[in-house]
């Protein structure tokens, strides 16, 4: 069972976070909405009206 249980440490610590298609798809996500948000604060509400 010891062996079993360090096999599955080594493989979950030799995964990386972007090998995980999930956490692509949320990082990609937050990364484009955080630009829409930098580029409306620069050129958007705050000038004009």
């Amino acid at each position: 069972m010891d062996v079993l249980l360090s096999a599955a440490t080594l493989a979950a610590e030799d995964r990386s976070w972007f090998d995980i298609p999930a956490v692509r798809v949320v990082g990609s996500i937050l990364g484009a909405l955080l630009l829409l948000a930098a580029i409306r604060s620069m050129f958007g509400k705050g000038q004009g009206k």
